[in-house]
C-alpha cells in the first residue's frame, strides 16, 4: 500500500514538473542610431533571464521611435544561445553590431505554458512597424538577396528574412553543416545590407526555436571586475566569459565599458582633421588672373529620346489620378475622412439654411394672403 502511494506521489510530482517546465530562446536587437534612455528602462541586467512580456516591451520601446530608414527582422530557426559563442559564424553581423549606438541582448527569454506565442511574434512586430513608421514590406525569398526589391524612393522599409532552419547538434549526420549554414546566412545578410541606400538600420535577430530552460548556471558578471582597457583583461577571464550562456557577444556588449554610457557613435556631417586642413589649404583665386580662373565647359543642349517603354514611376499612366491613389488614401485616411465629413457638414448646413429660408418665405406669403 505504501509503495503504491509513493508511486502515485512520484507520478504527480513528475506531471507537475513537466507542466511547469520552462523554455527559452535567444535574441538581440541593435540600432545604428542612438535610442536615448533605453538602457535605463531595462528591468535588470541583460545577463538575467527576461520574461516574454519584458522582451516585447523593450523591443517596442526601440521600434516606436522609428529611428531607422530600414528595419530588418531576422528569424533563424534552430538557433540556440550557444551558437553565439562561435564568432566566425556571425562575422558580418558583428561588424555592423560594433558600430551600433544602441544594443539590447536577450540571451534567455523565458516562455511558459501560459504564453500564447512561444517566441517573438514577428508578424505582429512587422505590422506594428508598418503602421507606426509608415513602412513598406520587403521579403527575402529562398535565402536569395536578389529577391529584395530595389529602393526607388525614400520610404521606410521593413525587410523580413526567414532563413532556412539549421539542423540540431544532436543529429550526428549534420555535424559541421550547422556552422556552414550560419555562415552562409550571415553572408546573405551582408549582401542585403550592402544594397541599402542608408546606414540607419535597426536589426532584430531571433529564432522561433525554444530550448529547455531551468536555471542560469552562470553567475552574473560584475562590470566592476572588468578592466577599463580591454587589452588588460586576463586571457583566463576572457575564455571563461566567452563560454558563458548568459551573454551574447561579450567582447562587444560586456568588455567594451563604453556601452555603459549612451551616446551617438555615428555622428555625420562633421569634418575630420585632414578634411579641415585640406579646406584651409585651398588657394584663393585672383579675380584678375586669367590663368588661375576655373575653366567651365560650354553648355550644350541634348535631345532626349523618350519612349513609352522607358518611362518609369507612372509618368505615362494617366488612368489613375493621384487623388484616388490607393496608397495615398490609405496613408492619409484620417485627413480624407475629416475633409469628407467637413464637406458633408457644410453641404447639410447650406441645405438646411435654404430650406429654412423657403419655409419662412412660404409662411410670409400665407400670412399676406390671410391679411388680404
Amino acid at each position: 500500500m505504501k509503495s503504491s502511494w509513493k508511486i502515485g506521489l512520484f507520478f504527480i510530482a513528475f506531471v507537475v514538473e513537466l507542466v511547469s517546465s520552462e523554455s527559452s530562446f535567444p535574441s538581440f536587437l541593435f540600432s545604428h542610431k542612438l535610442i536615448p534612455g533605453i538602457q535605463d528602462q531595462l528591468p535588470h541586467s541583460s545577463q538575467e533571464p527576461f520574461t516574454l512580456q519584458q522582451t516585447n516591451y523593450m523591443i517596442n520601446q526601440v521600434l516606436e521611435k522609428c529611428q531607422a530608414n530600414v528595419f530588418i527582422l531576422v528569424n533563424q530557426p534552430g538557433l540556440i544561445v550557444q551558437d553565439f559563442q562561435d564568432f566566425y559564424s556571425f562575422q558580418n553581423l558583428r561588424s555592423y553590431m560594433v558600430h551600433a549606438s544602441t544594443i539590447l541582448t536577450f540571451p534567455h527569454t523565458v516562455v511558459t505554458e501560459e504564453d500564447d506565442v512561444k517566441g517573438l511574434d514577428l508578424d505582429k512586430i512587422q505590422t506594428y512597424i508598418m503602421r507606426q513608421c509608415r513602412a513598406k514590406l520587403l521579403t527575402l525569398k529562398d535565402d536569395d538577396p536578389g529577391s529584395i526589391e530595389s529602393f526607388i524612393d525614400s520610404k521606410t522599409r521593413v525587410i523580413r528574412m526567414d532563413f532556412t532552419g539549421i539542423p540540431s547538434k544532436a543529429e550526428e549526420e549534420y555535424e559541421g553543416q550547422r556552422e556552414d549554414i550560419l555562415k552562409k546566412n550571415d553572408l546573405t545578410l551582408l549582401r542585403v545590407i550592402r544594397e541599402l541606400p542608408s546606414p540607419f538600420i535597426t536589426l532584430l535577430y531571433t529564432t522561433d526555436t525554444i530550448q529547455e530552460f531551468e536555471k542560469i548556471p552562470d553567475d552574473i558578471i560584475n562590470v566592476n571586475e572588468i578592466p577599463d582597457d580591454p587589452q588588460m583583461i586576463p586571457l583566463s577571464m576572457k575564455n571563461e566569459i566567452l563560454q558563458k550562456e548568459n551573454v551574447i557577444f561579450p567582447d562587444i556588449t560586456l568588455f567594451d565599458l563604453t556601452r555603459l554610457s549612451e551616446y551617438e557613435r555615428n555622428n555625420l556631417g562633421h569634418y575630420m582633421n585632414f578634411d579641415q586642413k585640406d579646406r584651409d589649404a585651398e588657394p584663393v583665386l585672383a579675380v584678375n588672373d586669367e590663368k588661375d580662373k576655373p575653366i567651365f565647359n560650354k553648355p550644350r543642349s541634348k535631345k532626349v529620346d523618350i519612349r513609352p517603354e522607358w518611362l518609369r514611376f507612372g509618368e505615362d499612366d494617366d488612368s489613375t489620378p493621384t487623388l484616388f491613389n490607393e496608397e495615398i488614401l490609405r496613408e492619409n485616411a484620417l485627413l480624407v475622412l475629416s475633409l469628407l465629413v467637413s464637406i458633408l457638414g457644410i453641404a447639410l448646413f447650406i441645405i438646411c439654411k435654404v430650406l429654412a429660408s423657403l419655409v419662412l418665405l412660404s409662411l410670409r406669403s400665407i400670412q399676406k394672403q390671410k391679411t388680404e
